[in-house]
């Protein structure tokens, strides 16, 4: 009995033992790479292909072991034409491999249909295309050292606003993202503002003139920097006397700005990134000096801007009221968001676009932070409802200024301006209002709108348009062409100088008497 309970003693020793030395010569098990989620913009698609790219997509990943292993199957987001005889589409997946080694392989393993694969999205992506009837572009451009997709895409989720919601909401538009390369870290490139915006307005005008819609109206959404350079193509626009610019410039309606520094921005840390860098002047561009001051870049813009632009651009500014993460160098060196909180870019900063023909409402304050203000998580948020409502208003208004455009072209200019005007002028007079307008002679007092102002000398047209009561007396100064040229058309003129009539007396809390009755164009000599 003694013998046996030894025995089985030793046996559970032994069953001990042997369980806590297991662990030590078994092989540690593999950690599966952990898939991250990615966004790729698919080109060179036929349009033949358009109801099979999916499968098409997710068959190549199929084709490739390592594909197989290390990506999801592709999910296709957007499909629109990029030019008359190729689709473009942006696609969601996730993976553990570089980006590099990813594209590398998908374009391998596409032997039979080889889209061409791209995950910085510079240049234009189409992200909306409703091309049976589309009434207008809308044009979005991020910010500074933004991917030009990630910029607006929700917090938590592969949904981008301006091409999964804003569709839904506003029918019969195209949407349209630009892409650029500001990454501040390491940069080699010189680029300044300047070039950045007149590289935006040369690929707007290669991209629609190509699939032939450089007339259709467009509505501009800008953030941050995107602003800057928006205001910097247009102002490039009107510099440049040829066709493609000027129709550039005549069909740009509407601005909806979010956070963007028309006097600068706070944010002292950047320099030290940038110190020493060929980028190192544009970011002084962007900064408010140490008495915040704007610097003389940012002053020049902004008077070319709003000589150019008042009265004929409706803009809407969204701004921030939340302090942002600045970035700081931690001990690893690397660059991170752990900054000390600020206001990025002021109420006051965001809303000076030095236009004076704007109403209170146009400003909208966004209980956010910067980088907030474009990322929304779903349709139904608030923030998102707003914006969405401002950006549709804007639509509706571009289409009914286009087809008052396009009905003072089919009349012919000396019809009674009366005949072409009277509709839109009546809708802002109270049914009792409908005697007929009282004329005043040019001699009768008058108040100026300057609608440019250049250098003095140049060749120039001035027009006298009496309206009810007040003649409006205009001067228009162009350099190198005539006013008719600069606004494609005396009608075109008279609407915009209506427009600016009817928003200053709204500003006024006046209704509006009279139609614009009569136009007289003498041209002013050169000095």
């Amino acid at each position: 009995m003694g013998n046996s309970s030894a025995l089985l003693a030793a046996i559970a020793l032994t069953l001990v033992a042997a369980l806590l030395v297991l662990p030590f010569f078994q092989q540690p098990a593999q950690q599966q790479p952990t898939k991250r989620r990615l966004s790729l913009r698919v080109e060179d698609i036929p349009p033949d292909e358009h109801d099979r790219v999916e499968r098409i997509l997710q068959e190549t990943v199929q084709n490739d072991a390592v594909l197989r292993h290390a990506v999801t199957a592709p999910v296709l987001r957007s499909l629109g034409h990029n030019g008359p005889r190729s689709l473009c589409a942006t696609i969601t997946l996730r993976t553990s491999l570089s980006l590099d080694d990813l594209v590398t392989r998908l374009r391998q393993s596409g032997v039979n249909s080889p889209y061409n694969y791209n995950y910085n999205f510079e240049g234009i992506t189409p992200l909306h295309d409703d091309s049976e009837s589309v009434d207008v572009d809308i044009i979005a451009v991020p910010g500074l050292g933004s991917h030009a997709l990630g910029s607006w895409r929700a917090p938590d989720g592969d949904d981008v606003w301006l091409r999964d919601f804003l569709p839904r909401n506003i029918p019969n538009i195209r949407v349209l993202l630009y892409g650029y390369n500001t990454m501040l870290p390491s940069s080699r490139s010189k680029q300044s503002i300047e070039d950045l915006g007149g590289t935006l307005l040369e690929q707007i005008i290669a991209f629609r003139t190509r699939d032939g819609t450089s007339l259709r109206p467009i509505v501009f959404i800008g953030h941050s920097l995107g602003g800057l350079l928006i205001k910097e193509a247009l102002v490039r626009a009107h510099r440049k006397p040829n066709d493609a610019s000027s129709q550039f410039l005549q069909t740009c309606y509407g601005l909806i700005f979010f956070g963007v520094p028309n006097l600068g921005l706070r944010n002292e840390q950047l320099i030290t990134l940038v110190r020493g860098q060929p980028n190192e002047p544009l970011v002084n561009d962007l900064l408010v000096d140490d008495d915040s001051e704007p610097s003389a870049f940012l002053k020049r813009l902004g008077d070319q801007f709003s000589e150019l632009c008042e009265g004929h651009c409706r803009v809407v500014n969204f701004y921030e009221c939340r302090l942002s993460p600045t970035i700081q160098l931690t001990q690893s060196g690397q660059w991170q968001k752990t900054g000390p909180p600020s206001l990025l870019v002021t109420r006051n900063s965001a809303t000076c676009t030095g236009l004076v023909v704007m109403a209170k409402e146009d400003n909208i304050p966004l209980d956010t932070d910067h980088s907030g203000l474009v990322k929304y998580q779903s349709i139904s948020q608030g923030f998102y409802l707003v914006v969405a409502d401002r950006i549709g208003r804007l639509v509706d208004e571009t289409k009914k200024e286009v087809t008052g455009r396009k009905s003072a072209r089919r009349n012919p200019r000396r019809m009674d301006i009366n005949e072409r005007r009277g509709q839109t002028s009546r809708r802002h007079r109270s049914p009792r209002q409908t005697r007929p307008p009282r004329v005043s002679s040019p001699e009768s007092s008058s108040r100026t709108l300057h609608i440019k102002d250049v250098k003095a000398g140049n060749g120039g047209y001035q027009i006298l348009i009496p309206q009810g009561n007040t003649p409006i007396h205009a001067e228009g100064w162009t350099a190198g062409h005539n006013a008719v040229q600069a606004f494609g058309q005396v009608d075109g003129l008279i609407a915009q100088l209506e427009k600016i009539r009817n928003r200053d007396a709204e500003l006024r809390g006046e209704e509006v008497e009279g139609e614009v009755i009569s136009v007289s164009v003498s041209q002013m000599g050169t000095g």
